[in-house]
């Protein structure tokens, strides 16, 4: 893990040094990901790591399908600038994955035409962080704001309530949440495929969440399955349905034993499944790995589902069947609806966009 940390911030640190003496410019275009990983000797993961934080700390902005760039030098963050604060997930796995830089993307595009500077704060993920946090918002004094990947402390949207700007939510929501959403399609995709198992003679449906029910879009894919079983007539036993309660361990690496363990003992418990649905392709790999150790074969033995569509997900050795779930989309609409707040000319009620997601279908399902 340490040679992994070392090696990425290696590849950050050259990166930000060839800025610096002018090697390249701003808008220049640098080496793709497949390039850095050559010239650096690196693995894909980590030199996406590496540019995942340089994307977030502003150093580099992205265009889909183009490439990565130096990003111009904006004005500093000072209160007669108009901005925008996104607050990006504490969780290393959603930046490994490209599922921030991808959503990033998204915003900063619908930004560009704006006067709007964008600026960005990383959730705090204990009590004590959370009024430094604060103080960081109130020195900003954005004019807006996009929350991401919210997950259930309802302690901090209180006292975001208290600075009086419009609020985003995107991908998920806190409880008897009042302001607008970009979500996706998590119960109507669950129930879909459950669907389409039962349909192709696969009655017993498993779920496996690591993040249990605070978590908004889980909680909705397990309703979506549950709906779909009993829309079947289809008996769901004590613990087919698991939301797990271990984000707090499991988002160091998803190598961890405790999580492998764990879904490894829920497939013992649960041995009859002809399907399981996983919260993520990180879980998914874990599960993988799981059903090794018990030397079930998937797809023989055991169906895999899960999503996210992250950058692993289709190599051939993998094959993993999963939701494409299209976070740049997140981020346009997120930005669209918080520019409407801002300007007066949102209707008073909340606001909704549902983002469809995708079945990539492969071999695990």
């Amino acid at each position: 893990m340490s040679e992994n940390i070392s090696k990425y911030e290696i590849i950050k640190n050259k990166i930000e040094e060839q800025i610096s003496q002018g090697f390249y410019k701003e808008n220049d275009k640098i080496p793709s990901e497949n390039e850095l990983c050559r010239a650096f000797a690196s693995s894909r993961i980590t030199v996406r790591k590496a540019l995942d934080e340089l994307v977030t700390t502003g150093v580099l902005y992205r265009q889909q399908g183009i490439g990565t760039f130096v990003k111009p030098k904006t004005v500093e963050a000072s209160a007669d600038v108009d901005k925008v604060l996104l607050i990006l997930p504490n969780y290393p796995e959603l930046f490994a994955a490209g599922i921030v830089s991808d959503m990033l993307s998204g915003i900063q595009k619908s930004l560009r035409e704006t006067q709007y500077t964008l600026v960005t704060l990383m959730e705090p993920r204990n009590e004590a962080d959370i009024e430094k946090f604060l103080q960081s918002i109130k020195t900003i004094r954005p004019n807006g704001i996009i929350y991401s990947f919210y997950y259930g402390d309802s302690m901090i949207v209180d006292e975001l309530k208290k600075f009086e700007v419009p609020i985003v939510f995107l991908d998920a929501e806190p409880k008897d949440n009042e302001f607008d959403i970009v979500t996706g399609e998590d119960f109507e995709s669950a129930y879909r495929v459950t669907q389409l198992a039962i349909m192709s003679g696969m009655k017993n449906v498993g779920f496996y969440s690591s993040w249990n029910q605070d978590f908004s879009t889980c909680s909705a894919r397990k309703n979506g399955i549950k709906k779909a079983l009993e829309d079947s007539r289809i008996p769901i036993r004590e613990g087919q349905l698991l939301l797990r309660n271990t984000e707090s361990e499991f988002h160091e690496s998803v190598t961890k034993y405790d999580i492998v363990t764990d879904i490894k003992e829920y497939l013992q418990k649960n041995d009859y499944l002809d399907v399981l649905i996983v919260m993520n392709d990180t879980v998914a790999f874990a599960a993988y790995k799981a059903a090794s150790e018990l030397r079930k074969d998937i797809p023989d033995d055991l169906k895999l589902i899960s999503y996210g569509n992250y950058n692993w997900s289709s190599f051939p050795t993998i094959g993993l069947t999963t939701f494409e779930q299209h976070f740049f989309k997140y981020g346009k609409e997120a930005v669209k609806l918080l520019l409407k707040r801002m300007s007066g000319t949102s209707s008073m009620i909340q606001q909704r966009r549902i983002i469809k997601y995708d079945l990539q279908r492969r071999k695990s399902f």
